[in-house]
């Protein structure tokens, strides 16, 4: 018997007969799949994050970990002052005390 083979990305023919929303979907399954690895304490935040069910200032939080690769000290060390969000970005307290 073969072994079962992993499923590829998706390439570019392959995303053109696929309905956007899941395309979108899978791509947002596999970062979860990230978060669960690297920061599951954040993954709820996360998962209601795609979901759309977060306030301006949780998605903020969101996108930062996400830049950051889920280090909350290089958030609060954030050195892209040109980042729209760079004002907005959380854990700035422990920075400034």
């Amino acid at each position: 018997m073969k072994a079962a083979r992993e499923q590829p990305h998706p390439t570019p023919a392959m995303v053109q007969n696929l309905p956007r929303e899941a395309v979108f979907a899978r791509r947002i399954e596999e970062y979860l799949e990230v978060v669960r690895q690297e920061a599951p304490s954040a993954l709820k935040m996360f998962q209601r994050c795609f979901a759309g069910k977060v306030s301006p200032r949780v998605a903020i939080k969101c996108k930062c970990m996400e830049c950051v690769c889920h280090d909350r000290a290089a958030i609060r060390d954030c050195t892209s002052p040109t980042c729209p969000l760079h004002p907005y970005r959380p854990f700035q307290k422990d920075a400034e005390s």
